[in-house]
């Protein structure tokens, strides 16, 4: 792949299988993205290679442009590994954002099931939440993480701005393993959370300040387009809450909980469907409050959240899941 570029925008795959099949695996994968009558028809190129991370994972780069792609995998990896593996994708994303890519892949995969394969299914809200915002998400994004990007260390050691936004990035795209991927030691990372938190005014440690910390990360990793001309009033700085309320958003969000609002689970009413996704993450999606809140035990509302995460196809309780369910509960209301 020497002198081949990257694909950008691109999709992130993740090829989940047992270890000792994953060489397989990567053997069809090259031969999809190769297969010059397929997918990948017109001169476009794809990456393909085993994970650094994980044993069982293969790796894919894909250009947004092949369309077909997901389906002509499927086919391949069926006659190669029937009812071994899994398949996730994420959004579209620049190359600049690919750590966010991988991360919205791992948030989809919900592991091979023995005896039957599986192919995450596709979001009905592709490409996902970044590219509708507007100009008005992109400079509520900047501004919101200016403070972290202007911070200068005491010490030559110390993390540059831009080092934060790093740590930040990669930390809510692979969690656990950021140490790993930064290398740095967990009470460094623990140190640099704490500090950017601190910039940024947000609190790291339940889903609410990730998810905000997260959807800027992703607004920031658009592609940068024109500058607006010159002149004009200057405007207050953007909000939030005013990001949010802009109805491509919300209608974003609205598709992404419709397979429960139309298909409910978990007490039989939508309702409860409704109550439970509003619950959850008001609680920082700790089981003990929320099943308090919901007058359930904690067994019945990881039953509940599991049948509502099979309609909804991401796990509710993973944290890059609840990165997204947090924003989509507030958008979707009123």
């Amino acid at each position: 792949m020497a002198g081949i570029p990257l694909p950008d925008p691109a999709r992130v795959f993740v090829v989940a299988t047992d270890s000792r099949d994953r060489a397989r695996a990567v053997q069809v994968c090259t031969a999809v993205t190769a297969d010059p009558a397929g997918s990948m028809a017109g001169g476009t190129a794809a990456w393909t290679w085993p994970c650094p991370y994980e044993a069982g994972h293969a790796l894919l780069l894909v250009p947004a442009a092949a369309t077909h792609f997901a389906s002509d995998l499927h086919a391949a990896l069926h006659g190669a590994l029937p009812g071994r593996y899994c398949v996730a994708a994420s959004a579209q994303v620049p190359v600049a954002g690919l750590a966010l890519g991988y991360g919205q892949a791992l948030a989809k995969l919900a592991g091979p099931v023995p005896g039957r394969a599986h192919v995450a299914a596709e979001s009905p809200t592709e490409p996902g939440l970044a590219p509708l915002v507007g100009a008005l998400g992109r400079r509520w994004a900047a501004e919101f993480l200016a403070p972290a990007r202007a911070h200068r260390g005491a010490r030559p050691q110390d993390p540059s701005g831009e080092d934060l936004v790093e740590t930040l990035r990669v930390w809510l795209a692979v969690g656990r393993a950021a140490p790993g991927r930064l290398y740095v030691h967990r009470n460094t990372l623990a140190s640099r959370l704490r500090l950017v938190g601190e910039l940024l005014g947000v609190d790291l440690a339940g889903p609410g300040g990730q998810a905000v910390a997260d959807i800027a990360l992703r607004f920031d990793a658009l592609p940068p387009r024109a500058p607006a001309s010159a002149g004009g009033a200057a405007t207050a700085p953007p909000r939030f809450e005013d990001v949010i309320r802009q109805p491509q958003l919300r209608a974003w969000a609205r598709a992404l909980l419709a397979p429960v609002a139309s298909d409910p689970v978990g007490g039989g009413s939508r309702a409860a469907s409704a109550e439970t996704l509003r619950v959850w993450p008001a609680h920082d999606c700790r089981a003990p409050a929320s099943a308090a809140a919901l007058v359930l035990s904690e067994a019945g509302l990881r039953k509940r959240l599991g049948r509502l995460g099979e309609r909804l196809g991401f796990d509710l309780r993973s944290a890059a899941a609840q990165c997204d369910l947090w924003p989509a509960v507030r958008m979707s209301g009123g």
